[in-house]
């Protein structure tokens, strides 16, 4: 199953979903006079980084390393893991 269409749909869909939040937190900032008014969205911007970095830490290492150093049974093993009816 190809997933490129389904990947570049999620792609556009996060950026979809990223503009109306950000909508949303400008337009409720509009009644603001004091100084929140632009620290608020401002900071808001800079929560993200904290659970990227922390997915990113703690995500498994890719797949792509193992054909380097030839771990046949390993690729053999976590295919079979993977797809059960797969024969080798």
């Amino acid at each position: 199953m190809p997933l490129r269409p389904y990947l570049t749909t999620y792609v556009n869909l996060c950026w979809v979903i990223g503009q109306l939040i950000a909508a949303g937190i400008l337009k409720g900032m509009l009644t603001l006079e004091s100084q929140w008014a632009y620290r608020i969205p401002y900071a808001i911007q800079w929560v993200w980084p904290l659970p990227i970095a922390a997915a990113a830490f703690f995500a498994p290492e890719s797949p792509w390393y193992v054909p380097s150093i030839v771990f046949t049974d390993f690729l053999l093993n976590s295919s079979q893991v993977a797809c059960p009816t797969w024969k080798t």
